[in-house]
């Protein structure tokens, strides 16, 4: 009784649509067929249900597609609860099918056994017919009875599968009696696979060597040559490999027999590129792309390369790259070195192979196109020295405005750049109306390539005239950096545009009216003079432009004429007349660094490397913008081994210093944080310039890294002066408190009535304590949240403070009561006293004095009625005069 119900897989589906003979011979093919087959999957349905059911379907295909494809099978489809598979490789399917139930069996260790999924596996070799992704047949039929025998993890192969695998070492193989089976199938011999449980394969890889020749980006002769080597291609890789795929684009790739050939046929192919067309790329790499890569890119003896993943624009070329895999395998027999060196805990996708003799030659070259830049059999143009075209034709001349792309180069990485500027000259898309709106919005966008390579002669352009077109300004960066736009119109201007579409007749007219017109207007002559360019009469253009330059009514304007000048002279090989130029540019105006670059320039071409190397790099200096105008300069290419090094030492120079000072500037950040409240406007400051900081460290440019040292030391700055600030700030406040605590200290001590005023007392003595505790909290602000707390502690000080104000006021208050009291009352007394002497002791005496004289008085009144009245009078005066001096006394007080 079998331990697993098993059901028949129906064989009719397997059967092809039409005879065997009517189907042609490459449709045929020797493969092996595998199933696979779920035994109780119809309990599982029943038990679980069909939600769950069909979630197991989809477990069994997911664990039983990877190892297939891996081993280099092709998954065909699935069939209800089979999965139906083919391989070309007797072994690898084997393998793939013990791969499966090694799957299976860790799937159902962490499973109750209720929840297990148990597989069978039955496979056989024979011819099948492979028709739209589908497979029928022979071979497919027998698979299907073979596995039908076997039961839940077991694995039975065909006498023809066993005969072609038998040698195997790590599987032992059992022949299976099928008399005692169900329906067994007849004329079959079938064997069971049995293997260790703890044998492990080794995914089945395949080395792959990619070469991608670089047709576009290339001399003319390039095809020919290329096409020549493919013609030879039996001498360079024909007994090497197992597999060959020559695409349209002329890519070539191949699957080698051996990882060591790989490299063999690579440095082949470089050695035969050298010798027929290296001495026209001298210094520049060879155009082609090499790449060796290891993984299972063969599938059913086919190539299949979709897992393929690589970033073209990263891979250098005349070079060759690796992938970690690949390096592996090779290294195991021979040994070689890779640019970054191989990193086994975090490998690159692709590391560049170190050619000795190839990177001695080119290790100083940072930028690889300045030649194929003004590549062409023409005379340089006038606008921008390439010689693919001549200035009628230059496309800067369909740029309109200023676009800072030598800038915007210069915040990108040598390898970008490069790439940039391989995909504009390779014809990559290029959407020069695209515009650069940031300074970030163009990285890995051809457009800046484009853009930069007609900067660098921006000054000789029609756009550079008409950007200036209504400026008097007398300061030559002004002038430059014109935006108005009042003012532009008028023939003269028509005339310009007119030269910008090459509508050169038109252009004339309207320019030889102007000059009767305008006789002494300068544009009108300069304008005159790009006519003539165009037309490629120098000595036309000269004239006018010599007469522009007698009717310029600014410095600036004579600035850019000269400019004009000079590279008529430099274009007709008067050197010396074009130097001239330059100096009296410089004249007047010694720091114009337009001309100062190009002044450099002539001194490079006089052979003068050795002085002028050190100008060039005081000048670079000053003017950082400029590091990209030396770096792509083709003016410089004849002069790189030299340039080129002195220009690696500035980038390692600010990516060091930037390195350095960045962990400073996030210390100091971190320590306002600590220092001060993290909502103040100076730490959001410091936080969204470290963020820009984030962003540019991205970029690993040159310009780059002098912004983020630049930024660092802001941070830094920030920090410092939001400390000053604050201990500043502390200092006044201890010193307001101390003030404060003093002065009400001395009124206490002043106080009369110490009963009550001694709790006060005692209040103020502690606050004079912790206001002396502030005061060395604020000379060491780096303790973590140390002047947070000392303005909590002030905050908390002056609160206090002004409580013991309003109660000292009180008290104040109860004093001045008691003392105009006091006052009041002893003079009241004083007074009162007075007066009943002098109304009780003086007044009779002085009254019997008056009668004597004057007798009359007597004869109205008694003595007593004038002595009452005194009294009444006098008391009632002593009180308002006890009151009058005690409330002055009061206020003098």
């Amino acid at each position: 009784m079998n331990r697993y119900n098993v059901k028949k897989i129906n064989k009719a589906r397997f059967s092809p649509p039409r005879p065997m003979n009517n189907y042609p011979e490459d449709s045929i093919q020797k493969m092996v067929v595998l199933f696979t087959d779920i035994v109780e999957s119809t309990i599982y349905f029943k038990s679980h249900g069909n939600r769950a059911g069909r979630e197991m379907l989809k477990i069994h295909q997911g664990l039983a597609s990877k190892p297939i494809v891996e081993s280099g099978g092709v998954f065909v489809k699935t069939l209800g609860d089979s999965v139906m598979a083919y391989f070309i490789n007797p072994r690898e399917a084997v393998k793939s099918a013990i791969k499966i139930q090694q799957k299976f069996k860790v799937y159902n260790e962490k499973k109750g056994k209720q929840n297990q999924i148990h597989i069978r596996i039955g496979i056989h070799f024979g011819e099948a017919i492979i028709e739209e992704k589908d497979i029928f047949g022979d071979a497919v039929n027998m698979a299907a009875k073979v596995v039908q025998v076997a039961e839940g993890d077991q694995i039975f192969i065909s006498q023809e599968l066993y005969d072609l695998v038998k040698d195997l070492s790590h599987e032992l193989f059992q022949v299976v009696d099928v008399s005692n089976k169900k329906n067994p199938p007849k004329g079959l011999t079938i064997y069971r696979v049995l293997w260790q449980e703890t044998i492990a394969f080794a995914l089945t890889t395949n080395i792959l060597l990619y070469l991608k020749p670089l047709l576009n980006l290339s001399k003319a002769n390039y095809k020919e040559v290329w096409n020549s080597l493919l013609e030879s291609k039996e001498d360079f890789w024909g007994d090497k490999i197992d597999k060959e795929s020559i695409l349209p684009d002329k890519d070539v790739i191949l699957i080698v027999k051996e990882a060591s050939f790989s490299l063999t046929v690579a440095k082949d192919v470089l050695a035969f590129l050298n010798k027929k067309i290296g001495k026209d790329y001298v210094p520049l790499p060879l155009p082609i792309q090499i790449i060796i890569d290891s993984g299972p890119y063969l599938s059913a003896d086919k190539l299949a390369i979709e897992a393929l993943e690589v970033n073209w624009d990263e891979i250098d070329p005349g070079e060759i790259y690796i992938s970690a895999s690949a390096y592996r395998f090779i290294t195991a027999k021979h040994s070689f070195s890779t640019i970054p060196p191989f990193d086994g805990e975090q490998p690159q996708i692709f590391h560049k192979i170190i050619l000795d003799e190839h990177h001695q030659k080119n290790k100083s070259t940072l930028f690889l196109y300045q030649t194929d830049l003004i590549q062409g059999d023409n005379p340089p143009c006038y606008y921008c020295g390439d010689r693919r075209h001549m200035p009628l034709h230059c496309p800067s001349k369909q740029l309109v405005e200023m676009t800072d792309a030598l800038e915007k180069l210069g915040y990108l990485s040598l390898g970008e750049i490069n790439r940039l500027f391989y995909n504009y000259l390779s014809g990559a898309d290029t959407d020069h109306e695209a515009g650069l709106e940031s300074e970030y919005n163009t990285r890995g966008s051809n457009v800046l390539a484009y853009y930069g390579f007609y900067e660098l002669r921006l000054v000789f352009q029609l756009r550079f005239f008409r950007t200036t077109w209504t400026s008097n300004s007398e300061n030559w960066e002004e002038f430059k950096e014109n935006r108005v736009h009042e003012g532009r119109g008028g023939p003269v201007w028509l005339g310009l545009d007119c030269i910008r579409v090459s509508s050169l007749a038109q252009a004339e007219q309207l320019l030889k009216t102007s000059m009767e017109k305008y006789p002494e207007d300068y544009k009108v002559y300069c304008t005159m003079g790009f006519l003539y360019v165009e037309k490629n009469n120098f000595s036309e253009a000269r004239a006018y432009f010599h007469k522009a330059l007698d009717y310029s009514t600014t410095k600036p304007q004579r600035i850019f004429l000269l400019f004009l000048l000079s590279r008529l002279y430099d274009l007709n090989n008067d050197t010396r007349e074009a130097e001239e130029s330059i100096r009296r540019i410089l004249f007047l105006h010694p720091h114009c660094p337009e001309a100062l670059y190009q002044d450099i320039i002539f001194k490079f071409r006089k052979g003068l490397e050795r002085e002028t190397l050190p100008e060039l790099i005081r000048f670079i200096k000053e003017n950082p913008e400029y590091y990209v105008n030396a770096l792509i300069d083709p003016e410089l290419a004849p002069f790189n081994d030299i340039i080129h090094p002195e220009l690696k030492k500035f980038f390692t120079q600010a990516k060091k210093e930037a390195n350095e000072i960045v962990p400073r500037a996030q210390e100091e950040l971190q320590r306002i944080k600590r220092i001060i409240d993290e909502k103040e406007k100076e730490v959001n400051q410091a936080q969204s310039i470290l963020s820009k900081i984030g962003e540019l460290s991205k970029t690993d440019s040159y310009l780059g890294y002098l912004d983020i040292a630049h930024y660092a030391n802001s941070i830094i700055s920030i920090a410092n002066r939001s400390i000053k600030k604050r201990t500043k700030k502390i200092f006044e406040v201890q010193y307001e408190l101390n003030h404060r605590c003093e002065e009400y200290l001395l009124f206490v001590s002043n106080f009369p009535y110490k009963d009550l005023i001694s709790s006060n007392y005692k209040q103020l003595k502690l606050i004079q304590a912790k206001i002396n505790t502030i005061k060395t909290m604020a000379k060491t602000p780096d303790i973590p949240d140390g002047l947070k707390k000392t303005f909590s502690h002030a905050e908390e000080l002056i609160m206090d403070l002004d409580e013991i104000k309003l109660r000292l006021k009180r008290l104040e208050n109860i004093r001045k009561i008691f003392y105009f009291l006091s006052k009041f009352l002893k003079k009241s007394l004083i007074f009162q006293l007075l007066n009943f002497v002098i109304g009780l002791i003086l007044f009779p005496v002085v009254m019997h004095c008056l009668i004597l004289v004057m007798p009359e008085l007597n004869s109205h009144r008694d003595i007593w009625f004038y002595q009452k009245g005194f009294l009444i009078i006098g008391g009632i005066s002593g009180l308002f005069l006890a009151l009058f001096i005690a409330t002055r006394d009061l206020e003098q007080k």
